[in-house]
């Protein structure tokens, strides 16, 4: 049995820096999912707020997700890029 694997759905991990309190962290995650081609964000908070988007590369780039962040005027940075 082969397994094909979705191709169009790939993950960006983002680190914030300091971690949003629960009001930003709640804005930021409705700013996240209003994007074109975000399916889901997960947001690990501790001192540094991980940030897991599932996206669609085909409808917004790992730096769109990038810039919607900087635009809710938090400082974040991609990882493994």
């Amino acid at each position: 049995m082969q397994v094909i694997r979705d191709l169009t759905q790939m993950d960006a991990v983002l680190r914030v820096q300091p971690a949003p309190e629960d009001a930003e962290r709640a804005r930021l995650k409705q700013a996240l999912v209003a994007q074109p081609g975000v399916s889901r964000v997960q947001i690990h908070a501790r001192k540094d707020a991980l940030v897991i988007v599932d996206f669609d590369p085909r409808a917004i780039s790992a730096v769109g997700i990038l810039r919607c962040v900087h635009a809710q005027g938090l400082v974040g940075r991609l990882l493994g890029a």
